[in-house]
């Protein structure tokens, strides 16, 4: 990975091009909140990884949050 220096620069074509074509941010956020559903359903049993299903679950809700506020440039 790159070193980058404040201010961080980031090429975001590839995401753009997803949320354009594929799905917009409501329905990734959907996406993601059926997966961390999933998740508790399937990775509670699992007593490896139950232990880190909190810290996936809390990764997995901060891209949900993201793209929920996700609002569309006027550019």
């Amino acid at each position: 990975m790159e070193h980058l220096t404040p201010p961080y620069h980031y090429d975001y074509t590839r995401l753009d091009s997803f949320l354009k074509q594929d799905y917009d941010p409501q329905a990734v956020a959907c996406q993601l909140d059926e997966t961390m559903s999933e998740l508790v359903e399937f990775g509670g049993s699992d007593q490896t990884y139950s232990g880190i299903l909190p810290q996936r679950h809390f990764f997995l809700r901060s891209l949900r949050d993201i793209f929920l506020k996700m609002k569309k440039s006027e550019r």
